[in-house]
């Protein structure tokens, strides 16, 4: 018995072994025609993005997207890699490296590679799939095959993946055929003129059926407008889900007890659900969004700010955090109470009575007095909190609760023309050697003596409606002599292109030399290719990252948001939705970011120059808001004497202002410049409005194609 049972468990794990390993085996196969697919089709001209989405009707109940590799990898959808896909020369070279490893690798199976690869080759588009109700539901797969492409012919090496298929034509007029040699029933429409496949299938699916649902095709349900928020590229990876009609369904499998947690959560209040990879607003996405029904009542908090805070001189780095109001700490509580045990609902309530005992204030309190927005922020001088005043009495009530508490010392100093306060917070209750079974006398119990004199300090200024918190008060005393201010919302919107007045948590920040780091391992992967597929390759031909004037940094952003009509996550990237993995470890992303450079490698010229116009938009910032302030002060634009003074204490090279007009001509380094911009001139004139408010409007003499879309096909100033 003993020897029966151990063999048939050394069965079972051999025949559990051996199908992981064809599962593998068929998995790299399949990744290896993919990509072959890609080295392949060198051109890519006429490959099409999403077009089901376009034509689904509003009871679709679920649409998924799977990019194909080469709209994925080659193809431009509007991100920070669109100037650098299609480069002619390296790009050619890394294909034949790459062709030659996977050539390599597709020889030890060739007989079943190399059908998939000839089929997916004549794919032009991504694989989308949904499911309609028709009133019963039916399956949806669709797919570009290029105009011209002979269906029979196309079919017929379909077949040989699947053997025993065939095609009969049932419908001439929309040239539906019926797909033979499947176990349930599947039918095929070819439209020739857009050069697309697709495949229907249902349980007792019939010619009618499909004639139903194709009619129903020509209708536009709204699905691309919500998947808009995560792609509109058409070439991203999107599932979505039309909740509000699934749910009934839900209900069927999904245990009573948590579906009622479900509907505490609001899921009742969810109209659809889409998550996906993709490009949208000239940012790389990686996001989860639920849409809301619209007279829902939201069990949630609602975040609705507008961020005003504003750092000092040049601003990196924000994060921020949304404070709830009194309304949302008495509903969270509420939700927490009735979804977690009763230990758990006691450790919440001794939290917050430990917060109310350390600071000497109750929840409540800090929820009238301060918020929505905390945000941390690093600028050039220091790197500080900024908390919004709610309610000025509140504030006023807080700050007696804090002079008065008795392990809380609180003062004021003036530091030029600044007041700093400063708290000093010792703790409640001091530890002893006892309780932690340290004898007196010994080396720990005199440093646990020690620790028990350590303080917590604050310091923080008001200004503005905001209190800017910091640990040291150098930081606070450097930005009362900063005289620029860089508005948190506007840089947010204008340099990160991110939206966070709906984010309960958010981040945006610069992570340096991310291009570089996303080049260098890009010639890691090339090497590695060159030496599976025997490919000769001399690393010492390809261009230095400063030679190829790769730009020095890339925004990246995070957000969780609770806005009135959505909530959901998004993970965002300037260049490519890689830059989150090679912010981390990049030797680990070799082969990922070497698969990815292979069709997005530098043709950086016109990327390159138009990075440094941009650069000097950036120069020209301080002089805008000194220009801004002297006309809110002085009521003029800076005569001659007023100019040269702004320009010089700003610091920066190659600007003028042109007196009593304001305009501020922006040029560039002669001996460093590209050779478009050695010779033009940037120019952002001001203009002032019925109300005295000022706009900028940018200009200049280089070429149209390299200044931002934002300056382009402007007049330049009068008298130029």
């Amino acid at each position: 018995m003993i020897g029966a049972l151990s063999f048939d468990r050394l069965w079972g794990s051999m025949t559990c072994t051996m199908d992981l390993v064809l599962m593998l085996r068929a998995s790299i196969l399949t990744i290896l025609a993919f990509f072959t697919c890609v080295v392949a089709k060198a051109d890519n001209t006429g490959f099409q993005g999403a077009a089901l989405i376009d034509q689904l009707p509003e009871s679709t109940l679920i649409y998924a997207r799977m990019p194909h590799p080469t709209g994925l990898l080659a193809t431009a959808k509007g991100n920070g890699l669109d100037p650098v896909l299609g480069n002619p020369d390296r790009a050619q070279l890394a294909q034949e490296i790459i062709a030659g490893a996977f050539a390599r690798l597709g020889s030890l199976d060739s007989e079943t590679a190399q059908p998939l690869v000839d089929l997916l080759n004549t794919i032009q588009s991504p694989l989308e799939f949904a499911v309609v109700a028709t009133p019963g539901p039916i399956g949806v797969f669709s797919m570009a095959i290029g105009e011209g492409t002979d269906y029979e012919q196309w079919f017929g090496q379909l077949s040989l993946l699947q053997p025993g298929l065939s095609t009969t034509l049932v419908s001439e007029p929309q040239s539906i055929y019926a797909v033979d040699g499947m176990p349930a029933p599947v039918f095929a429409t070819h439209d020739a003129s857009a050069g697309r496949v697709s495949f229907f299938l249902g349980q007792a699916l019939d010619t009618d059926g499909v004639e139903r649902a194709l009619g129903m095709m020509d209708s536009n349900g709204g699905i691309a407008d919500e998947v808009a928020s995560i792609d509109t590229s058409g070439q991203g990876m999107v599932v979505w889900a039309n909740v509000e009609r699934a749910l009934p369904m839900a209900q069927l499998f999904v245990p009573a007890e948590q579906y009622s947690q479900m509907q505490e959560f609001g899921i009742e209040t969810v109209r659809s659900m889409q998550f996906g990879i993709g490009v949208a607003e000239g940012r790389s996405r990686i996001g989860f969004h639920a849409n809301l029904l619209a007279d829902a009542e939201s069990k949630l908090p609602i975040v609705e700010h507008a961020l005003e805070a504003r750092a000092a001189g040049q601003l990196d780095s924000v994060f921020q955090l949304t404070f709830p109001s009194p309304q949302d700490v008495e509903r969270l509580a509420a939700l927490l109470e009735d979804n977690i045990d009763s230990d758990e609902w006691v450790d919440y309530q001794y939290l917050m009575a430990r917060l109310a005992d350390a600071y000497a204030v109750d929840f409540d309190l800090w929820a009238r007095a301060f918020g929505p927005d905390i945000t941390f922020m690093v600028d050039s001088v220091s790197e500080y909190l900024a908390i919004r005043i709610r309610d000025a009495g509140a504030y006023q009530e807080w700050l007696s609760r804090v002079d008065s508490a008795t392990h809380l010392d609180y003062d004021k100093r003036k530091v030029g023309r600044q007041t700093i306060h400063r708290l000093i917070r010792r703790d409640l209750e001091e530890v002893s050697a006892s309780e932690l079974d340290i004898e007196d006398g010994e080396p720990f119990a005199r440093l646990v003596g020690l620790f028990n004199d350590v303080k917590d300090y604050y310091y923080w200024v008001e200004e503005d409606g905001y209190l800017y918190f910091d640990f040291v008060p150098q930081g606070l005393m450097a930005r009362t002599k900063e005289r620029k201010r860089v508005d948190v919302g506007e840089w947010l919107k204008d340099e990160q292109r991110v939206d966070l007045s709906n984010a309960i948590l958010g981040a945006s920040w610069n992570s340096r030399h991310l291009p570089r780091r996303l080049y260098h391992t890009y010639l890691t992967g090339l090497q590695l290719g060159a030496d599976v597929g025997g490919t000769p390759f001399d690393v010492f031909e390809m261009p230095t990252a400063q030679a190829l004037r790769l730009p020095e940094q890339s925004s990246m952003s995070m957000s969780i948001n609770f806005g009135p009509n959505t909530v959901g996550f998004e993970l965002m990237s300037e260049s490519s939705p890689f830059d989150l993995l090679l912010a981390g470890n990049a030797t680990t992303s070799a082969v990922i970011a070497g698969i990815v450079a292979a069709a997005a490698i530098p043709a950086y010229q016109d990327y390159t120059i138009r990075a440094e116009v941009s650069e000097g938009l950036s120069r020209a910032r301080p002089l805008k808001i000194a220009i801004a302030e002297y006309y809110e002060t002085i009521g003029t634009i800076p005569s001659r004497d007023a100019a040269i003074e702004i320009v010089e204490d700003s610091g920066v090279e190659f600007v003028r202002i042109v007196p009593d007009a304001g305009v501020i001509e922006v040029g560039y380094d002669p001996m460093t410049a590209s050779e478009p911009l050695a010779v033009g001139l940037l120019y952002i004139e001001p203009l002032i409005g019925e109300s005295g408010e000022i706009t900028w409007e940018c200009s200049g003499t280089i070429e149209q194609k390299y200044l931002p879309s934002d300056c382009r096909d402007n007049p330049l100033p009068e008298g130029y």
